[in-house]
């Protein structure tokens, strides 16, 4: 029977009739396809998955494979079809590690259950590393019925679950054992078991670092964008189970971890006491970080026993500013204002009235950063009141007092992002009052 990851020479049992070389075409379980000119067609394959079951029997597990032989025009002249037995792993079902992460030395019992879908016996041998265990083995127990599953579906027929049981003591921070479970035909399952364990004296705590407030990007967190007034919150939370009293918390923020000389130091953060336990936060100011690039944060939470240390990286990622993509000028009812065609303004009503021609000045940009950006519309030299600068997407002008001429140096406008960095201006382009 073969397993997964056993390698499959396959070849055919004659050729393709006539002198001509022909060509081997095998597709197989997997939709992969080879092909070969060599005689007799061998080709290599891995055995990727278990074989497909047959409801109502014991077997057989089989991968299908197809085979057409062509001649050099991709004529199928003879088609072959087959399969081979491929043996399915154990299916583990549950693991328990009961209990786990707690004051070390604990002991703890793992239980890991499996089924075999050929219906075969289960065993069990448990590892540290590459280092067989024996003491602390348990026996098997079982089996109980359970509905079997294939690549996801579900196989009507019940199957037999054992459990290995494993004892021992954690000793550690942590350790990662391997449960190796194997069948009657070989197949091999590999089960890896963290065990995590905590010093009885030492500090417990969790760390996270966010943009701080309202004034960092908070789209993708821990990332945050370097700009003007730009902070980030870095915040652990820690028990001290050997006393109530607060653990010292500094900060460790090195150069040799991507910090630049504004912010790098040792810091002592705010502790607040909570219902249980004690958080920090610590607030740092990246708006004069040197560049973009990840940042790593560690913090050390000591008490009267021991120093514990945890860590949080951040990326921290720059600025680019908007980039003015058009200027437009329309008329109110939408007509884009060409430069190079005079405007006709409307005549003066019997009462010597001029009535108004608003023109819409529209700007358009985008921003690398997806940030909302601003416009600053500067006009200079305007007939009706000189100099002028406003803000927004779209502005107008009431120029029907204006004089009849080309008016080709309006001013110009930009972008600016919610950082404060400018797009390149725009000039604002030309009209012609007739």
């Amino acid at each position: 029977m073969n397993n997964v990851g056993d390698l499959l020479t396959l070849s055919t049992q004659g050729t393709s009739p006539g002198s001509a070389t022909p060509i081997y075409v095998w597709r197989f379980w997997d939709g992969s396809v080879q092909a070969t000119t060599e005689n007799y067609g061998p080709v290599e394959k891995v055995v990727n998955i278990g074989g497909v079951p047959v409801p109502g029997s014991a077997g057989p597990y089989n991968l299908p494979y197809h085979c057409d032989i062509c001649d050099p025009y991709g004529t199928i002249v003879r088609a072959i079809d087959g399969a081979v037995p491929a043996n399915n792993p154990p299916t583990v079902t549950e693991i328990k590690i009961t209990p786990n992460n707690q004051a070390y030395a604990f002991s703890t019992k793992i239980e890991v259950s499996a089924y075999d879908l050929e219906k075969k016996a289960i065993s069990f041998y448990w590892y540290d590393g590459s280092t067989p265990l024996t003491v602390g083995v348990g026996a098997v127990s079982g089996p109980v019925a359970m509905s079997g599953t294939y690549n996801g579906t579900w196989i009507g027929e019940n199957r037999d679950v054992y459990t290995g049981t494993f004892d021992t003591t954690v000793y550690s921070d942590g350790t990662v054992l391997t449960c190796k479970v194997v069948d009657a035909d070989s197949g091999t399952n590999l089960v890896q078991l963290p065990l995590q364990g905590y010093s009885p004296v030492a500090p417990q705590f969790a760390i996270a670092a966010q943009p701080s407030g309202l004034r960092a990007d908070a789209s993708a967190l821990p990332d945050a964008v370097i700009g003007p007034n730009q902070e980030i919150a870095f915040s652990v939370f820690a028990t001290n189970p050997a006393d109530s009293t607060a653990p010292a918390f500094t900060w460790f923020l090195y150069g040799s971890n991507g910090w630049s000389t504004s912010a790098a130091g040792a810091y002592s953060g705010i502790t607040t006491r909570q219902s249980v336990g004690f958080r920090n936060d610590l607030i740092v100011d990246i708006s004069h970080e040197a560049g973009a690039g990840l940042r790593k944060a560690i913090v050390a939470i000591a008490n009267a026993q021991t120093t514990v240390y945890g860590e949080q990286d951040v990326m921290l990622s720059a600025n680019a500013g908007p980039v003015m993509s058009g200027v437009r000028i329309y008329k109110t009812d939408g007509t884009p204002v060409s430069p190079t065609t005079p405007i006709i303004r409307p005549l003066a009503s019997a009462d010597a009235l001029v009535p108004p021609l608003l023109l819409r000045f529209s700007g358009t940009a985008t921003d690398a950063n997806n940030d909302i950006v601003y416009y600053e519309w500067t006009f200079t030299s305007l007939p009706d009141f000189g100099n002028w600068i406003t803000y927004g997407a779209d502005v107008y002008l009431d120029v029907s007092d204006w004089p009849s001429q080309p008016y080709g140096s309006l001013g110009t406008v930009k972008a600016i992002d919610k950082y404060g960095q400018p797009s390149l201006s725009l000039p604002i382009p030309q009209i012609i009052l007739a």
